[in-house]
């Protein structure tokens, strides 16, 4: 009987992410070949974006403007708002790469800390860009074949 209800859920979980990423809503074509697209891509709202290996990504504090939840020790040393507390979950904090909106002026701030570096940044060179960002379609991985893929 307990085998039958573990076989019953299971079921039931998989019926369900299967419904649920089965609207047309959620999930994109796999492969984009549509003329509009294509034609979007190849036009001024999209642009080309190429990686970065020296590209920073950077994590500083967000709009209450001190590091972590502002008012708490977050990690716990004693010190309240002090700058490792910077990036604690659920503060409003901001990792920002290139590509994201605020990043030079997050990069700019006093507390700014690069995390990582390798980001996709902005390619002057459309035959070097990999991914492009569609106002319409979000961002599309161009595939070896010349194909896209919706992100």
């Amino acid at each position: 009987m307990i085998r039958f209800l573990v076989v019953v859920a299971i079921m039931a979980g998989v019926t369900a992410r299967w419904v649920m990423l089965g609207g047309e809503h959620l999930v994109p074509p796999s492969t984009l070949q549509r003329h509009d697209v294509l034609a979007e891509v190849a036009s001024d709202p999209a642009r080309g974006f190429c990686f970065s290996p020296a590209a920073a990504v950077g994590l500083g504090v967000g709009e209450d403007g001190q590091p972590g939840i502002a008012g708490w020790d977050d990690n716990r040393n004693g010190v309240v708002d002090d700058v490792h507390e910077t990036g604690a979950v659920p503060s409003d904090d901001r990792c920002l790469a290139p590509t994201d909106p605020g990043y030079a002026e997050l990069m700019a701030a006093d507390g700014t800390v690069i995390i990582s570096r390798g980001a996709f940044i902005a390619c002057d060179d459309p035959q070097l860009a990999t991914r492009w960002k569609s106002p319409h379609h979000g961002w599309l991985i161009k595939k070896v074949s010349g194909t896209f893929l919706a992100r």
